[in-house]
């Protein structure tokens, strides 16, 4: 089957960017290039400048707030709640069978994510979340065998599948009195790699361990850094019989935030088709055979994990933590 334009509502979501390089009137006006035929829903908040968007219809929700922490002159601002939100919301209004959902700073720069939604049809019967597999980006979409290691991590920038599976994937609880409370943690994990807060889980993992229990697969995490053989071997079989990871570039997607040096680290360090393709092949397709074709670890260079443990140590001082944090959330 020939997925045309008609058949693809993208749902554009979030705050509306006036940037140059990153503005929502740029990333609608991407879509319309490439899909001219189909049908584009702005989800935003109220009060936003929506005057020079082109979308067929623009649906504005009450601004949840994000979710602060703050700690030794550090303060990040989780948008989970947000995310989820204003996702769930534009794809209430989608009336095709497939959706596409992406950031409202990102652009559209081909059509290759249509044709790999189709290619890969053998799945595993045990752990189907979804229908079919839902397409994501390579960025944030992080390996259970990464140099900092994160399992249950596909990507949330963008995502293309069938309309039903998106729905299930976003229908997450809203973090609130006992299950936000639950989401925070005491103390750090004791790894060597630390993140700037104390969120139980990165919102990607939220997102799929919350999608993975919904569907009666529940797996039970303690923290994000979590990490053990049985993990890592469940992550994969999760991650890959339920999305197909793909480099921005090939999918036709371009978020110009994410371009700086230290999201170059962090995307080497991610899994794309490369290494869902050697996954796929031995397992999915080749379940009973023991010959292996490749490894679905991402290679990552030298230079890059010498850059990730430089990073490591300085944001040891408070100084460094604070400066640091600053470009983080830029994101």
């Amino acid at each position: 089957m020939t997925i045309q334009d008609a058949d693809i509502t993208f749902v554009v979501q979030g705050p509306v960017s006036h940037g140059d390089g990153s503005s929502t009137h740029e990333a609608t006006a991407s879509i319309r290039r490439f899909f001219p035929g189909s049908r584009i829903v702005l989800s935003t908040w109220e009060n936003e400048d929506t005057r020079d968007i082109d979308a067929d219809e623009i649906v504005v929700s009450t601004d949840p707030g994000g979710i602060l922490w703050e700690a030794d002159g550090v303060s990040i601002v989780n948008n989970v709640n947000r995310q989820i939100l204003s996702t769930r919301v534009g794809l209430a209004r989608v009336k095709t069978p497939y959706a596409a959902k992406i950031r409202s700073d990102g652009h559209v720069t081909g059509r290759g994510f249509i044709s790999l939604e189709e290619a890969f049809p053998t799945r595993l019967g045990e752990g189907k979340v979804f229908e079919r597999r839902i397409v994501v980006s390579k960025e944030f979409t992080r390996s259970a065998r990464s140099f900092i290691p994160m399992a249950y991590h596909p990507s949330d920038l963008f995502q293309f599948g069938l309309a039903t599976d998106l729905h299930r994937y976003w229908d997450a609880e809203l973090l609130a009195g006992d299950s936000l409370t639950g989401f925070m943690l005491n103390e750090a994990p004791d790894v060597w790699y630390r993140m700037f807060d104390r969120f139980r889980f990165t919102t990607e993992q939220y997102l799929f361990l919350s999608a993975l229990k919904r569907c009666g697969h529940e797996r039970r995490l303690s923290h994000y850094a979590e990490i053990n053989e049985h993990i890592i071997a469940d992550s994969e079989r999760m991650l890959f019989n339920n999305f197909i990871p793909c480099e921005p570039e090939v999918l036709g997607i371009d978020h110009e935030r994410f371009r700086g040096r230290a999201q170059k680290s962090l995307a080497e360090d991610c899994v794309g088709l490369r290494e869902f393709l050697a996954w796929y092949l031995d397992v999915a397709v080749a379940a009973n055979s023991r010959r292996t074709v490749g490894t679905p670890a991402p290679r990552m260079s030298l230079l890059l994990r010498t850059e990730r443990v430089a990073r490591e140590i300085l944001k040891r001082s408070q100084l460094m933590r604070r400066l640091y944090a600053g470009q983080f959330l830029k994101r």
